[in-house]
């Protein structure tokens, strides 16, 4: 009787680790699956993160070119405008007798700063 208790405590421990061993596969599993969760909660957040950096980097580079273009866009009216003003100027006949000239000084006051340039060369 005493072999029969023995064998049928032997059997109980076994299926007591048996038991025990499962659920710590269980238990292993679970937190093997929440690791690999949260590996890639962190890769798509990276993901995102150099996404939206990338996008920033290309707004600023947008922003960039836009300035440039503006700039570019201004320099050209402003080239043209003074090639409008140089052409109307030369189609406007000089006005006689005033004694000025294109800068509004008067044509005795640049005659005199030649002379007085002259003389000290």
């Amino acid at each position: 009787m005493k072999n029969e208790e023995k064998r049928k405590d032997l059997m109980m421990e076994i299926e007591r680790l048996k038991m025990i061993k499962f659920y710590e596969e269980q238990e292993k599993m679970k937190k093997d699956e929440l690791k690999k969760g949260h590996e890639q909660i962190i890769v798509q957040i990276k993901e995102r993160d150099n996404q939206r950096l990338r996008q920033r980097e290309e707004q600023e580079l947008e922003g960039y070119v836009m300035v440039k273009e503006i700039k570019k866009i201004q320099e050209e009216e402003s080239e043209d405008v003074m090639v409008v003003y140089i052409k109307s100027e030369k189609k406007r006949k000089p006005e006689k007798n005033t004694g000025r000239n294109l800068y509004g000084k008067s044509e005795s006051f640049v005659s005199e700063r030649k002379e007085s340039n002259d003389g000290e060369g």
